[in-house]
């Protein structure tokens, strides 16, 4: 795999995971903070390694395991692994695991940690508080084609099939028993930060990108295996891609790669042939039944599509079926796969039944701020933050946004 996540440099081998490093923008319990309130945040992901903030902080499933130091208070991590000793970030190669194991690990870790919010809310002095639960990311992507009758993985009728139902009814109680506890003027906001939907499979991006033209090899692989900087042929390679929930395509450009061989003004030209030949692709015959239909991709210039642009992007984000289908970075033969074999039925991570979807949910109650607690249809994650500051009176309080400069309206 050539990149992990965002690049620290336009090179061709420079891994980097999104840690708690990797934001330039304040969090929204730093913003409250400035202005003295505490926060209690439980679960966040990129809140690893840990960082100094005005309350109480565990990380979230990005830290390697709750031995280290995961907590800010540090001395918090002993009281909370005394008090709840199975505590649990995450859980470890959940799409390995057999279903009846995973389903009860789901559960035990969410119980879990809404003991420990509840247990932090009663025992602490707090102002806000936040708590992402993993469980129901990693009971969608296990679970959801022994729910969904019309998933092509569906094995047909299955006690599995009451897994998903029943934890979103554990859900239920643990929120109602928590926010029973809660004074009756506290503002309670329930945000998902993505959707869920059925895994149709995966696109082999780089064999893609091989097969037409972008990306040349050393030597054809004998078998599939992940693509490395060292197997390329760099000097006859215009772009190479990253797996994922979405494709991520890098240029090789001259001046910014190492090797690259696109003159920079081309480069406009080049990422808009490579948008119309994926927004053009069809899905696989054994899918469409031959009919031809386009997968209905979706192809973002960051550096056009996002007001700001932060590191090293990469040059074309493409959206495979309306994320229907995952982009998988690995290249050279590969037993089960379709299409010509640029299609597989499963995920290069391990089984999974469900893929991200853009749309989550967003609902609340909001006492203390007269009228109902209204959210329009395309409400944008972003806006959560902006309501946040709204509540607490902070919309006009100034802040460093993390280049350097003070911003009052940026989140």
């Amino acid at each position: 795999m050539l990149r992990a996540s965002q690049p620290q440099s336009y090179d061709y081998d420079s891994l980097q995971i999104a840690t708690s490093r990797a934001v330039q923008a304040p969090r929204i319990w730093d913003i409250l903070g400035r202005s003295g309130l505490k926060s209690i945040i439980i679960g966040v992901p990129q809140t690893y390694p840990v960082q100094a903030m005005n309350g109480i902080l565990i990380a979230g499933m990005l830290a390697p395991d709750t031995r280290g130091d995961i907590t800010w208070p540090s001395s918090v991590r002993s009281e909370i692994m005394g008090r709840f000793p199975g505590y649990a970030l995450d859980i470890p190669d959940f799409r390995s695991l057999p279903p009846e194991k995973l389903a009860a690990l789901i559960r035990e870790m969410t119980r879990t940690r809404f003991a420990v919010l509840r247990h932090l809310l009663h025992t602490r002095t707090w102002d806000f508080a936040m708590m992402v639960e993993i469980g129901l990311d990693r009971l969608h992507h296990g679970f959801w084609h022994y729910w969904d009758i019309t998933h092509r993985l569906y094995p047909g009728t299955t006690s599995l099939a009451s897994v998903i139902p029943e934890y979103y009814s554990l859900l239920d109680e643990e929120i109602r028993e928590t926010v029973a506890m809660l004074p009756d003027d506290t503002a309670v906001v329930i945000v998902s930060d993505h959707g869920a939907q059925p895994m149709k499979g995966g696109i082999r991006i780089n064999e893609w990108l091989i097969r037409n033209g972008f990306l040349t090899l050393k030597r054809p692989p004998v078998s599939e295996e992940p693509l490395t900087a060292d197997m390329v042929d760099w000097k006859r390679t215009r772009a190479w891609g990253e797996g994922g929930y979405f494709g991520r395509i890098f240029l090789n450009v001259a001046g910014r790669e190492p090797l690259g061989i696109i003159p920079p003004e081309n480069r406009d030209r080049v990422r808009e042939e490579l948008a119309g030949r994926l927004e053009s692709m069809t899905e696989p015959s054994e899918i469409t039944c031959g009919t031809g239909e386009r997968m209905g991709n979706q192809v973002i210039f960051p550096d056009r599509h996002f007001p700001v642009v932060r590191g090293n992007p990469p040059d074309l984000m493409v959206y495979f079926g309306q994320l229907a289908w995952r982009s998988l970075s690995g290249v050279g033969p590969s037993p089960g796969t379709f299409g010509d074999g640029m299609f597989t039925r499963k995920n290069d991570r391990g089984p999974d039944g469900a893929n991200h979807d853009f749309f989550g949910i967003a609902l609340g109650n909001i006492p203390a701020v007269p009228g109902t607690f209204d959210v329009p249809g395309n409400w944008n994650i972003t806006e959560v933050a902006s309501f946040i500051r709204k509540y607490y009176g902070l919309n006009n309080v100034e802040y460093h946004d993390g280049t350097g400069n003070e911003n009052s309206n940026a989140i």
